[in-house]
């Protein structure tokens, strides 16, 4: 079915923004131009009625407007480094209540990626004090399960320094 009020608002709002132009533009060979192509605007408004009737999918929209969505790049790297961000403090939080304080982790990952696949996740435990009850726990397996409950890697991804 036809939206007949919607069509009657294109024709009259083409018609009225073709009537302001008019008044707004200089004589001259610019004018001209700017008038044949309203009219061809015109009559592809009046046109879309007909198209319907033969139930074509025609549609103003797909002749003016791509519908193909750009992400950009500079968005995704900012979200991304975010995301990363957030993923090496929660970490560092983690170790220290495990009793790891002072670890630094870093996480390197393709950022211009909107899946940002992690390449390496680097802890260096070279400035570390093991606090409290847990003086006897084995270090490197305690890293790779607290780096494994935030990110899915496997151990060869999990890069400790001593």
């Amino acid at each position: 079915m036809f939206d007949f009020s919607g069509w009657i608002i294109s024709v009259s709002g083409v018609c009225l923004a073709s009537i302001i132009i008019d008044l707004i533009l200089p004589s001259g060979k610019t004018n001209g131009v700017i008038k044949r192509v309203l009219s061809y605007v015109i009559i592809l408004v009046l046109l879309m009625p007909i198209s319907k009737l033969f139930s074509a999918d025609f549609s103003l929209n797909e002749l003016f407007y791509n519908s193909e969505y750009v992400l950009q790049d500079n968005y995704i790297c900012n979200i991304n480094q975010s995301k990363l961000s957030a993923m090496e403090n929660s970490i560092c939080e983690d170790f220290e209540k495990v009793g790891i304080v002072g670890a630094n982790v870093s996480i390197s990952a393709d950022i211009f990626d909107v899946d940002m696949k992690i390449n390496a996740i680097y802890v260096d435990l070279c400035n570390v004090v093991i606090s409290g009850n847990f003086e006897n726990i084995d270090i490197k397996t305690e890293v790779v399960r607290v780096v494994q409950k935030y990110v899915i890697v496997g151990e060869d991804k999990v890069i400790i320094y001593e």
